[in-house]
């Protein structure tokens, strides 16, 4: 998994009704990226993204689940934050999930079952923009001889 090491500070929420796919890929994503917050429906996707939308770097749902669907449950959180990237997964190929979910500006679709890999292959690439953007600061605030923080760094913390 060293090919996925820029993954270690990403925050995902998971949301997935059926118990054993969410405990199975919440182990999976967890020897990869930082923090995975989980919910079993949208209702609680959404409920959940409201209290950590701060800590959220990407968010991976189901589509079709209780009480309030992946796509209701992305309609809703687009309307707080535009930029987030969303990864549906379903079980199902329905011509017209994949037409709702490009109107809601969803950023990848990936069927079920799951193939680890290639979810994390596929968060790399939708998380890109933000990948880079981390490691520009890291180099901004690093000197590259020692490692250490450098006098910016310093400067920020002096400023906090």
């Amino acid at each position: 998994m060293l090919e996925y090491e820029e993954l270690k500070n990403v925050n995902i929420l998971y949301v997935e009704d059926e118990d054993i796919i969410r405990e199975h890929v919440t182990e999976m994503l967890q020897e990869v990226c930082n923090e995975i917050f989980t919910a079993k429906d949208g209702e609680c996707g959404y409920q959940l993204f409201k209290e950590k939308q701060n800590h959220i770097n990407i968010i991976i749902s189901d589509i079709q689940m209780p009480v309030l669907s992946g796509l209701e449950m992305a309609k809703k959180i687009r309307k707080i934050d535009n930029h987030v990237p969303i990864i549906f997964t379903t079980a199902f190929s329905d011509s017209s999930y994949l037409y709702e979910s490009i109107n809601i500006g969803i950023d990848a679709y990936i069927e079920k079952p799951i193939n680890i890999i290639h979810l994390f292959k596929t968060i790399r690439k939708t998380l890109t923009p933000f990948l880079e953007r981390e490691k520009n600061l890291r180099n901004a605030y690093t000197d590259k001889l020692t490692g250490i923080k450098n006098r910016s760094a310093l400067d920020v913390q002096i400023e906090k």
